[in-house]
């Protein structure tokens, strides 16, 4: 994702990963933000990002200054892989007969639940 507006020169890209104080570009902007409830607090948005990737066992974002703007990019973890890949086997399955059951994948993949093969 990327926005325009580049990071303030009081704080770099390293220190986003602890904490840290936030430096508003626009304070009444940012002041109409708090007070709708968008932002609970200043200086941790970031630190949330990181820390809901590792609950879910996604890798760290990288935060990067460029073209005027920033963004952070996210990579696609090992459960979204994995997923990834059961989604090709299971396509591969189908694809080599196209009219086995559900109940037949079910036994062909471990027994995963009818719900899952049915996705």
């Amino acid at each position: 994702m990327w926005n325009i507006g580049e990071l303030s020169k009081k704080i770099t890209f390293a220190q986003l990963k602890r904490k840290h104080p936030s430096y508003k570009r626009n304070e009444l902007l940012a002041d109409v933000f708090f007070k709708a409830g968008l932002i609970e607090s200043w200086g941790r948005g970031t630190l949330k990002i990181i820390n809901e990737c590792k609950a879910k066992n996604i890798p760290e974002p990288k935060f990067v200054g460029e073209f005027g703007g920033f963004s952070i990019t996210f990579t696609k973890g090992k459960i979204a892989q994995e997923t990834a890949e059961g989604s090709k086997s299971l396509h591969e399955e189908i694809m080599k007969n196209p009219s086995i059951q559900a109940k037949d994948l079910m036994v062909i993949f471990d027994n995963r639940p009818f719900k899952t093969i049915e996705r």
